[in-house]
This record gives C-alpha cells, structure tokens and sequence, in this order.
C-alpha cells in the first residue's frame, strides 16, 4: 500500500491539472465565441456602412450624368433665333458674291467663283447640328470644307470642317462662320477662302434655283 501512495497522488495531480485544463478551455471557447461574435457585428456594421456608401455613390453618379445629359442636350439644342435663320437660308441656293459673281464646284473638288448661275453654281444648303453645310450638285455628294488655313474646297463627307453658322446681315445678304472662327469669303479674284473679319466680301446673297 506504501508503494501505491505515490501513483495515487500523481493520479490525483494528474486529474486536477486536467481539470484546470479544461476549465481554461471552456473559459477560452467562451471568450472565443464573444470575440467571434463581436466580429461579426463588426463585420456586419461595415457592411451595412459600405452598402450605404454605394447607395450614395450610385445616386450621385446618376445624378451627375443626368446633369451631364441636360448639359449637352441644352448645349446641341440651337437657340430659336438660330433656328429660324437655319431654316430661312436651307434649301436648293446659289451663293452670290458682292462682285456679282457665283460660288462654282468644280469636278476636281476645287470651288472659284464664275459670272453666271449654271449647274454648277447650284448648291443644297443642309442643316446639320445646328449648323448648315454646302452639298454641291455632283454626284456622288461633295461638300464644302474650310481648312484652318483658309484654304477651301470640297470632300465627301460631313465633319466639324464643313459646318458653318449662319449670320444674317442687315442688308440682307448671308455670312457663314466656320468651326475655326473665320468667315466664308467670296474673293473678287474668283477665289475662294475664309478670314477673320466680316466685311463687304464676306456679304453673301442666297437665290433660290
């Protein structure tokens, strides 16, 4: 019996180091399962924040593209006193300069001026943007362009190039702005170019054909 003593204490020792084990463990778990729990409303709470965020971000996008598309609606929507010249200088035109000479389209996709409205001399006035452009009467369709460097000929197809705005001066006649801030000019040496400023060879007299 003597002998089994010491087996007996180190059972006894060996049982309560486990239960003091197990008494961490289970204090342990708890504390685990707060620590998890308190994770997950964290987590929870971000959640509910990030998707408040792209609510609100999402709401401001589209309020900025609504924003944007009036901007531009407002900013491709010509005046009304714009639309009314639109619509008073369009149509089947020769373009009269103040020599009394006619804008021609050659057949080499040159223009000049001639003495007389022929064929040539016919053009479409064509509304386009809230602009006009020159269709010559050849076919296929050619149109007039105004180089930056007031060169001016015809291409055969519609670009920032072609678009003229028109001005209706007081004596009558006609003047068009191209996209480079410079004036159609109708040259008395029967060419053809643009300038800066407006004056008398600038001054062009529509009639119909």
């Amino acid at each position: 019996n003597s002998k089994s003593m010491p087996l007996v204490e180190e059972i006894t020792a060996l049982r309560r180091e486990l239960a003091i084990r197990s008494a961490k463990i289970a204090e342990n778990k708890e504390e685990l399962e707060k620590a998890t729990n308190t994770f997950q409303t964290v987590i929870g709470l971000l959640n509910g924040k990030i998707q408040e965020l792209e609510a609100t971000l999402a709401g401001n996008a589209k309020s900025t593209e609504s924003n944007s598309s009036t901007e531009r609606t407002d900013a491709d929507t010509p005046s009304q006193e714009l639309t009314n010249l639109l619509a008073e200088c369009a149509g089947q035109k020769s373009l009269k300069s103040a020599h009394g000479t006619y804008l021609r389209a050659l057949d080499s996709w040159k223009v000049d001026m001639t003495g007389s409205a022929r064929a040539w001399e016919n053009w479409y006035i064509e509304i386009r943007g809230g602009k006009v452009v020159f269709r010559a009467i050849h076919s296929p369709a050619r149109y007039l362009r105004a180089h930056p460097n007031h060169h001016v000929d015809l291409t055969d197809q519609v670009q920032e190039w072609e678009k003229f705005t028109p001005k209706k001066n007081e004596d009558g006649s006609w003047s068009f702005l191209n996209d480079h801030g410079y004036f159609l000019s109708l040259n008395e040496d029967k060419s053809v170019s643009t300038v800066k400023e407006c004056q008398a060879w600038e001054h062009i007299w529509l009639e119909e054909w």
